[in-house]
């Protein structure tokens, strides 16, 4: 399922198999919210297809678009290491996602250091 994601191209197919081995498939609908800030972090997210806007709030509560992940993107990758997401995230339209598990992935990532 995550072979020919670019964000993957260079890992091993031991460590492609492991990674999906942890990941689960999400449907996100248009308009849902993901996640918010203070949510603690489920892990990091690609988009199968679909689109998903990442994006913040300013003091006076103007949303900020951070990125527009679409087929292929990965987003909030720093959020398995920090433990809560730190922004919104909702759908922009009917999408399919994978999620990486953060704390399968954290010891994926510290138990092997090829990884």
């Amino acid at each position: 399922m995550l072979a020919g994601l670019p964000i993957f191209a260079n890992l091993s197919p031991e460590h492609l198999q492991a990674l999906e081995e942890i990941t689960q498939e999400i449907f996100l609908a248009k308009g849902a919210q993901l996640f918010a800030p203070g949510d603690p972090s489920r892990g990091f997210y690609v988009v199968r297809d679909g689109a998903v806007r990442v994006y913040g709030r300013s003091l006076q509560g103007k949303e900020i678009t951070q990125e527009i992940a679409g087929q292929g993107s990965a987003f909030a990758l720093a959020s398995p290491f920090a433990g809560a997401y730190h922004c919104f995230a909702e759908g922009l339209k009917d999408s399919h996602l994978y999620l990486i598990k953060r704390q399968k992935f954290l010891d994926l990532v510290t138990g092997d250091k090829r990884f």
